[in-house]
């Protein structure tokens, strides 16, 4: 069976700025969150070098054209721009960004550039994050500096990556590693989400309003929630988590607008999130022009007297070929939740932002590659599903471009389509991955 793609449908891969960049302490970028966390003894990964693609970015493009990308999603630094997160630019870091852009242009690569991937300024970390309006005003002042100084090469623009991550699986993790309640932190975990929205939608009026030619959105982590049995507990569970992870951001980010079933429960539960007519305003103003969707797989979920107020548990098995990065690989999952987006928020252009898999640390990655050519086949099927059926899926991009730092997993998970000796001098070889998507991306498909 041959699977083929329409004219109008784009190949890409994505990375993250904190993820490959390295330079962490060069030509005047500002600290983050994560590089105090990196410093615990406990993690024995170094983000300073990472792929050392701040060196480097020209050989990458240069691989990236070899492949015969597209398109490129990569991340900028927010305090690359802004050391302390707002007050004095940092020419340095606006020419790194002109440089890369200019090489990806000159090579025929369409960049979407994500504003934010989880890289908060510590300055605002420290002061309560984006719950903070001064948090939420820098990030609208950065996103239009970026948007001005490279606008005229950059068409496609995300603002945030992954909110539910960025405060359900970073924020609310760090600050129960410190001891606090649950009832304490979760209410922060909603109000932060708040700040972060309406960052989002400043952003996007600020794009608008400089009349820039191109698209703007945001990108979610979305999957199917299952109950892992038929009890009322657990379905009620699965519900509770669907609708926080699912229905809360796609919500937002399509409606403009909070979904009042877990609104209302919400605010019985624990008082939050605080939200004003001028809020509601600014959020239906300033919908996306599109969501990029990452899919891993689906989520599991028993009922559970832990996790206040989502009061359930994620269940995961061993990991094996079915279970690549701690997901299960379900491909199926993956047109399921296309569909679902495509019914219920009025058909909106969808793009595939991440998706990828690793199966630990692949020192005979040319042999298990073939797991992952297996996984990026079977998942490109059911995109192409997914537009026959009707979805207005328009971009596809492999996570990951190249090995990375995989964040606290450090340099064990192994995503990439290029395969880097971080044992060595970090050479770059394709993988037999990236030669298989090479030839898809050439041939408009492959057979099945």
């Amino acid at each position: 069976m041959k699977i083929e793609f329409p004219d109008n449908f784009k190949f890409g891969a994505a990375t993250a700025a904190y993820q490959i960049e390295g330079a962490t302490r060069e030509d005047g970028r500002g600290e983050i969150h994560f590089d105090q966390l990196f410093k615990m003894p406990v993690i024995k990964s170094d983000p300073t070098i990472a792929c050392d693609h701040y060196h480097r970015y020209k050989e990458d493009v240069g691989l990236i054209s070899e492949l015969g990308l597209q398109t490129y999603r990569f991340s900028i630094s927010w305090t690359r721009i802004f050391p302390e997160g707002d007050g004095k630019l940092n020419e340095k870091g606006l020419k790194f960004y002109d440089d890369l852009i200019k090489e990806l242009v000159s090579a025929g690569i369409e960049p979407l550039a994500t504003l934010y991937h989880f890289d908060i300024p510590l300055s605002f970390y420290d002061i309560g994050g984006w719950r903070n309006q001064r948090t939420v005003s820098a990030f609208s002042e950065y996103a239009k500096t970026c948007f001005e100084r490279f606008g005229d090469r950059i068409k496609y623009w995300a603002t945030f990556n992954e909110p539910a991550v960025d405060q359900y699986s970073i924020y609310y993790m760090i600050e129960k590693m410190k001891s606090r309640k649950a009832k304490e932190v979760f209410p922060e975990v909603l109000n932060n989400l708040h700040g972060l929205f309406k960052a989002h939608a400043l952003a996007i009026k600020s794009f608008r309003d400089l009349d820039i030619d191109g698209k703007i959105g945001i990108v979610l982590n979305l999957y199917p929630v299952y109950p892992i049995s038929d009890s009322e507990k657990d379905i009620e569970a699965a519900k509770r988590y669907d609708d926080f992870l699912n229905t809360w951001h796609l919500s937002l980010s399509l409606k403009g607008e909070y979904p009042k079933e877990i609104f209302n429960y919400y605010s019985e539960t624990v008082n939050a999130p605080k939200v004003t007519d001028n809020d509601l305003d600014l959020l239906k103003e300033n919908k996306s022009d599109f969501l990029g969707v990452n899919f891993y797989g689906p989520s599991f979920v028993r009922s559970s007297i832990k996790n206040f107020p989502l009061k359930h548990d994620i269940y995961k098995e061993e990991r094996s070929r079915e279970w690549a990065n701690n997901a299960k690989v379900s491909p199926e999952d993956l047109y399921k939740i296309l569909m679902r987006i495509d019914r219920e928020y009025d058909s909106p252009i969808i793009y595939i932002t991440e998706n990828g898999c690793s199966f630990g640390d692949e020192q005979l990655y040319d042999e298990k590659d073939e797991w992952r050519i297996d996984y990026i086949k079977r998942h490109l099927r059911e995109v192409k599903h997914a537009i026959a059926d009707g979805a207005k899926v328009e971009r596809y991009y492999v996570w990951t471009l190249m090995d990375n730092l995989e964040w606290a997993q450090g340099f064990e998970e192994k995503y990439g389509l290029i395969y880097v000796d971080f044992a060595g001098d970090l050479k770059r070889t394709i993988k037999k991955s990236g030669c298989w998507y090479s030839e898809v991306i050439k041939n408009r498909g492959f057979d099945f």
